[in-house]
């Protein structure tokens, strides 16, 4: 059968799904949405947890002494503390603004199951004339190589190499990496292009 990975990645990341162009219209426009808005969640997280961050406290609180000590030193009343107050103006709202950025996330993603579901129910999806064409691209294939390889044995032989027409080779030589497994053209079969083309097809193409 044919693997089909396991990489972990969310099915709406860039990752973890088809180009936007092999999708339906209105699903990669909402998917455009999804990737911009996930970006504004990082960048809203980020805000967020710069404000949360205590140096921040420190800074706010250095500038409203500050601006205490230039008061003072003009003989003027000493202002109110606005930088700390600033601060946690700002961090309330980049909370609300991560909180809202997230909602919105879920909204388009939300959208996204019902404009899959829909392109689902709309989409053929592979039936047996896609495999027949595979099945018949991989047989005129095999053809060309197999009448490639008995020129190559006619040739060979006119130099005086053992005649042999079939299209074979080491399983080794399909699949390089039966090396790290300690296998080398001395212990590992020999296959029949027709059969590896085959198989291949075969497994690709199973539901």
């Amino acid at each position: 059968m044919r693997y089909t990975g396991h990489n972990g990645n969310d099915r709406y990341n860039p990752a973890g799904r088809p180009p936007l162009e092999a999708l339906p219209a209105d699903l990669a426009k909402l998917l455009a949405e999804y990737d911009a808005a996930q970006a504004r969640v990082r960048d809203a997280e980020r805000e967020r947890d710069r404000l949360a961050q205590p140096e921040r406290d420190d800074e706010a609180r250095q500038a409203d002494a500050a601006a205490a000590a230039a008061a003072a030193r003009a003989g003027k009343k000493i202002p109110p503390a606005t930088a700390a107050a600033k601060l946690a103006a700002d961090r309330d709202e980049s909370v609300r603004a991560a909180d809202a950025h997230r909602a919105a996330v879920k909204a388009i993603r939300d959208d996204l199951d019902e404009a899959r579901d829909a392109a689902l129910l709309s989409i053929t999806g592979p039936n047996d004339k896609d495999r027949d064409r595979v099945a018949k691209a991989a047989a005129d294939f095999v053809a060309v190589l197999e009448q490639a390889i008995a020129d190559r044995a006619v040739y060979d032989w006119l130099r005086g190499r053992t005649y042999f027409a079939n299209a074979q080779t080491w399983a080794v030589d399909v699949v390089p990496a039966l090396r790290h497994h300690a296998m080398g053209r001395d212990n590992s079969t020999l296959v029949h292009a027709r059969a590896v083309v085959t198989n291949l097809v075969d497994a690709l193409m199973e539901d």
